[in-house]
């Protein structure tokens, strides 16, 4: 024997699937990624910077001057004047916890506050 569909059935499976859809759309939702801050070191002064907002700017330290660029939410040392250029070729960092330092000028640049999205991996 074959049953009509009732009313009250229509009602709760329309129920159930707007439930559904409501459920994977609150959850699959991409979230605002914190873009996090670029920490700077000098000596013992410490200065933040957004890494949301394209920039560029210069450091000195005793007798080195440092240019800074941030970029798509990563940093790089564009140049120095100091005399192994280690911090220039340090590449970009943007990562929380990646940081470029140059010794001779004293100078520190970390990733704080910013999420990999990873807390290990397993090779």
């Amino acid at each position: 024997m074959k049953e009509k569909i009732k009313l009250g059935d229509i009602v709760v499976i329309s129920l159930v699937f707007i439930a559904a859809l409501t459920l994977f759309f609150c959850f699959s939702a991409p979230k605002k990624e914190d873009a996090g801050t670029l920490s700077v070191s000098v000596g013992t002064q410490k200065t933040q910077y957004p890494l949301d907002k394209d920039d560029e700017f210069e450091i000195e330290s005793g007798s080195y001057t440092l240019k800074i660029e941030v970029k798509n939410g990563s940093v790089r040392v564009k140049s120095s004047d100091c005399p192994d250029k280690t911090c220039v070729h340090s590449g970009r960092i943007s990562k929380k916890g990646q940081l470029i330092a140059c010794v001779p000028a004293r100078v520190i640049l970390e990733i704080e506050g910013k999420e990999d999205g990873y807390d290990f991996v397993a090779g």
